[in-house]
């Protein structure tokens, strides 16, 4: 009878712990965000409202001292809205301005959305 399994054995279950340790190192640290941007009054959507996402003043800066990767803009789509992927967990600052009609109304609003890691984070923001 061979003895060998008492050998192969300890390595099988060094391999697979070292194989279960690589691949739960890998996982997703991105902190995803959806915002959506409503009419308050109505509910309905808004296209094209701009978005500005960032570090807002006097906060402390992300581990890494660099306050450009936590700054992001972009414009909601037909359904209102638009998604933005950082690397770090923050609280952000997120401002909304959406222009309308003839004459131009300009509509503007605030809030601080939390970004987690390994996380999508969705806040809607309504406009009046």
């Amino acid at each position: 009878m061979c003895r060998c399994y008492k050998f192969i054995l300890p390595f099988a279950i060094f391999f697979a712990g070292i194989i279960l340790f690589v691949l739960s190192c890998q996982r997703n640290k991105d902190c995803d965000v959806v915002i959506n941007v409503v009419n308050g009054s109505s509910g309905s959507p808004l296209a094209g409202a701009n978005i500005h996402m960032y570090i807002p003043p006097g906060s402390p800066p992300p581990t890494n001292g660099n306050l450009t990767i936590q700054d992001q803009s972009g414009v909601t789509d037909a359904s209102g809205s638009v998604s933005f992927t950082f690397k770090l967990p923050a609280i952000l600052q997120t401002d909304v301005t959406y222009m309308s009609g003839v004459p131009t109304t300009t509509l503007t609003a605030s809030a601080l959305v939390k970004l987690e890691e390994g996380k999508q984070v969705s806040k809607t923001i309504k406009l009046y």
